[in-house]
């Protein structure tokens, strides 16, 4: 009896052992895997934030790259109009002096023509033929604008002889019995040298005035006082 009761007992305290022994180990392993768990969690946290930060990279690169393009892409576009316009805006200015739309100044000579004699008649005056080769002279030789007594000669001017010894040039009259003021701009060496040394100042009726020319720094010629006429001017479509 003795030795079924110690038996007995013993099997009890084995079986009670067994039973802790079996909890410990479930509570271990419930609290490894759950710090397995949260491990995995975590990793798995961090390389989608890493993944989210690489693709936000991804799409600023290509937002700053594609702003960028924009950016240089406006500045060609600013450049080539401003070089255009300034392109543009040279060669009107350009045109505009040489139709004689506005006052220019520049060196070059002034030839001054004062009359002999203060008696004229109309064989020892001037007239458009003396006045018209003088201007093809001076053009000839580098002049790029002229005036006749501060009225501007453009390609549009009249010069014809009026009457009593009188000029008409533009809308002006200019006495051929008084002194006569032609300037000019353009090179002062090559107009002096035009107009000294190949009898350019012996020609028709030139001879009855006293010439003199001066080579000057500063010339300020006036603009043309008329308006310009194209009304009968088209454009060639053929060479467009």
């Amino acid at each position: 009896m003795r030795k079924i009761f110690s038996k007995a007992m013993s099997a009890l305290v084995f079986a009670i052992l067994g039973f802790l022994l079996i909890n410990r180990f479930i509570d271990y392993w419930k609290h490894h895997t759950v710090v397995i768990d949260n491990s995995s969690r975590n990793q798995l946290s961090i390389v989608s934030e890493i993944e989210q930060l690489k693709q936000e990279k991804d799409a600023a690169n290509k937002e700053n790259s594609d702003f960028l393009a924009k950016i240089k892409s406006y500045e060609e576009k600013a450049s080539a109009t401003s070089q255009y316009a300034s392109s543009v805006k040279e060669e009107l200015e350009r045109n505009k002096k040489l139709l004689g739309m506005t006052d220019v100044t520049g060196e070059g000579i002034v030839l001054y023509l004062a009359p002999k004699s203060k008696i004229f008649n109309n064989m020892d005056s001037m007239d458009e033929t003396d006045v018209v080769y003088l201007i093809n002279e001076l053009y000839y030789a580098s002049a790029e604008a002229i005036s006749i007594n501060d009225i501007r000669v453009t390609a549009q001017s009249v010069i014809e002889m009026s009457d009593n010894a009188r000029l008409r040039v533009n809308d002006s009259l200019v006495p051929l019995n008084e002194l006569v003021t032609i300037k000019a701009i353009g090179n002062p060496d090559t107009m002096e040298y035009d107009l000294n040394h190949y009898n350019t100042l012996a020609s028709g009726h030139l001879p009855a005035y006293t010439a003199t020319v001066k080579k000057v720094k500063d010339i300020l010629i006036p603009h043309y006082s008329l308006p310009l006429s194209t009304d009968g001017l088209k454009n060639d479509e053929k060479n467009k």
